[in-house]
Formats: C-alpha cells, structure tokens, sequence
C-alpha cells in the first residue's frame, strides 16, 4: 500500500511551555527509574499493524500538545472511481466525532451564560414547539451523557434528525428509561438551542426565529466562528468536497470486486451529531487545543466534560490500564456494509490519537472493536 507520512512538523499553535514542562527533569540522585515508560514509535506501528483490509486511513499522533507521529495508508477513491491517495490532510465524513464538537460548543455558551449541565433545556427550545411528559426536567447533561429518555433511532438519518423530526421527539417527550442509551438525537438537538443561545450575546444574532433553515446555518456559523477560528483551522465544513475529488466509501474487498464507493451529501439540515467533513489533522489539531490549552473550554467544562463524559463514549475499563482514557468514535455504514469509521482518543499521558478509515466492516486483531485496537496498541507501548 502507498503510504505518506509527516512526522517532524509541529503545531504552530502549542505552546514551547508545554513542551519544557513535559521535559525530564534530574532528581538529584543520579539513579535511573524501574518505571514503565511509553515509546510512541512503538504505540504508532502498532496501530499501522491493527489497521488491516483498508482501502484507505490515515493517523496523527499529538505528544503534549504537539503533532509528533503521522501517516496514510491506500485510497481515498480506488482506481475505478478515479483514483486519488488517501493523505492526512483529504477530508472525510468524520460522522459521530462531531458529537464531541457540539459538546464543546455548549460547554463554551454555558459558560457564556453562567449556566451549569444540570440547568434544564427547556428554555432554550423553539417557543412554538409542543413539550411532552417530561421534556421540561431535561437537563443538559441528559443530553449530552445520552441519559434523556428520548425515543428515537440512530437510522434514516433524513427521517430522524431535520428539525421537524426532533419537533416530533420532543412532543413525545421522556417515554424511555433515562438509563445510557446512545442517541444521534440527543446532539442533533443541540443544532436547534445552539442558535437560541447564542442570541443576544456577542458576536451572536440579536435574536433568532427557529426555523429548519435559520437553527441549522447558525449552528454552523457558530461552530465555524467559535471552535474553528480561534484555533486556525480551515475548511471544515458539512458540505462534502467537489464529487469528483471527494473521498468515498467502502466496504473491505469493494476494489478487488469492482465495486464502487459512495459518496456522502450535505449534512447542513440533520447536523449536531455528526456530518462534520474535515481531515484526520483537523481532529487532532482539535485535539491538541481541547486538552493542552484553553482555547476552546476552560479547565472547569473540561473537567464537567470527562466526569459526565459529555461528548464522549463510554469508558471501557478493562483496557484502560494507564488510567483514564477518553474516546469519542464515529461511524456509518449502509446496507452494503459500505462506510466511514473515525476514532479520537486521549490518553492520561499527554497523547491523543486521530485515525479515520473510509473502510467499513473491518476486522481487527484479537476479535478488537476499532477503539480496543488503538487501546491495545497504547497499553503495549510502554517498556
């Protein structure tokens, strides 16, 4: 397979203290540690050897803030749709990972608002919008831990995420157990009170009347002027690139049988939890900012965001070994098994990975999920 890597560049944003304050300092005793220490060359060709059946992915590695590790691997369209490498910088449908954005656009306008995740969202909810039984005790963090209650499903994402099928949600109201149950509702919801938020402060509309229209383009802009800006990164975007050069979809095997990929569309109207096109760079530049700066959250919401894992998946303790990790996965899939899956992952130790693949259905080492992969490749990294 091709392959193309990047690992001396640096981003320009994060910050030379970092980097001294992650230095090894003497003891002054002259004696060297028993301690495990973690060797990244390792953690990264351990995930180059989990990734198996791909057409094509790429990966980039943060160390204390800085990019340090990077690669792609095999296409982003295979030679019968017009071949082009699969490269760090080719943007993907990064599906589910935009969950972890939009957590961190109401992190900052909770701040903004001198609010808290356990302040109810009714507020915050178009006026003309009927509430059923229970909607008025919704908290945020319902939402954003995935613990409303909610009835929805997580397909025909046309038929479950415009703005008059989560009007339909909520009119239902609280009709399922408030225990975990993983919904891209709960954080398309966020695509409507986003706007509704940000109105009257500044940089904000002066007000918003709630349309499918009006809720989904200033989310957008929200996002774009607050996470996306601030950080440097351009070109994100839920429109997908020119059809004629934008990365496909595939199932493992789908070259060698001639089969096409598809291609994604727009994702401006069923936004919020996922839809988000942008590279593996993208992510982890994100990445970088979210834990070694402030940025984009402040100290207090980062910690609200990992106690209540707002925004994140759930721990998977049986492989976190080093402590806590922190993980947020994306994926699609259609009928034919063709699809998208992304990972990004913070490690206790100053580490964050990005991987995307345009490869659904693949298998992974040991019987691994995609994240129990990535997990394994860290916790038999240190020496």
């Amino acid at each position: 397979m091709k392959r193309t890597t990047n690992s001396s560049s640096r981003f320009a944003v994060v910050l030379s203290a970092l980097i001294a304050a992650s230095a090894c300092t003497d003891d002054g005793l002259g004696l060297d540690s028993n301690a495990p220490e973690f060797d990244i060359d390792v953690f990264e060709q351990n995930v180059i050897d989990g990734m198996l059946g791909t057409v094509g992915w790429a990966y980039v590695i943060n160390q204390d803030g800085n990019l340090a590790r990077s690669g792609a691997f095999g296409d982003a369209r295979s030679a019968d749709d017009g071949q082009l490498d699969f490269t760090t910088s080719k943007h993907i449908n990064i599906a589910s990972i935009t969950k972890f954005l939009t957590a961190i656009a109401v992190m900052q306008l909770l701040d903004e608002r001198n609010l808290t995740v356990d302040d109810e969202i009714e507020p915050w909810l178009p006026a003309d919008w009927t509430l059923g039984p229970g909607v008025d005790e919704l908290t945020f963090r319902d939402l954003m831990s995935h613990g409303s209650g909610l009835n929805s499903t997580n397909t025909n994402f046309s038929g479950t995420l415009c703005y008059d099928c989560l009007a339909a949600v909520i009119e239902e109201g609280v009709t399922q157990s408030k225990a975990y149950n993983y919904l891209n509702a709960n954080f398309a919801l966020f695509r409507v009170m986003i706007p509704m938020m940000w109105a009257g402060l500044q940089g904000g509309p002066a007000f918003v009347i709630p349309t499918e229209a009006t809720t989904s383009a200033i989310y957008a802009e929200y996002v774009e002027e607050n996470l996306f800006a601030p950080i440097g990164l351009t070109g994100a975007s839920l429109l997908p690139e020119d059809p004629a050069t934008a990365t496909l979809y595939y199932a493992v095997g789908d070259p060698s049988n001639g089969i096409n990929g598809i291609a994604y569309g727009d994702w401006t109207d069923i936004a919020g939890g996922g839809g988000y096109y942008m590279s593996t760079q993208d992510i982890a530049r994100i990445l970088a900012f979210y834990e070694h700066s402030n940025t984009l959250v402040s100290d207090a919401a980062r910690t609200t965001m990992k106690s209540n894992l707002c925004g994140f998946d759930l721990h998977s303790n049986s492989f976190e070994q080093w402590g806590e990790y922190f993980h947020k996965n994306g994926g699609i899939t259609n009928g034919r098994g063709q699809g998208v899956m992304t990972e990004a992952i913070i490690f206790p130790n100053g580490v964050e990975i990005a991987v995307t693949t345009n490869t659904a259905g693949l298998l992974f080492p040991f019987g691994d999920s995609f994240r129990q992969m990535i997990y394994r490749a860290f916790n038999n990294a240190w020496e």
